[in-house]
């Protein structure tokens, strides 16, 4: 599970995060796929949404590469 500390991260961190997410395609893809899944639905699960989000923010949001990898195997798969 990740760790996310309570509250919004001052503006630098924030701003470093959203750069570092948007010059990898890869995190940048991640992460809207996480929040679109986090929000599928009738019912918006805003706490996931949000702790998802300080998570990629901060830069503490890790995905495993053998995860990656199955994902990247099962899209290939059909």
């Amino acid at each position: 599970m990740v760790a996310v500390r309570r509250g919004m991260p001052s503006e630098a961190p924030r701003r470093r995060a959203a750069e570092e997410i948007a010059e990898d395609p890869a995190k940048l893809r991640l992460a809207g796929r996480l929040i679109s899944w986090a929000t599928a639905g009738n019912e918006v699960r805003f706490e996931l949404v949000a702790s998802l989000r300080q998570a990629i923010e901060a830069g503490t949001y890790g995905v495993a590469a053998g995860d990656v990898a199955d994902k990247l195997m099962d899209g290939m798969r059909g």
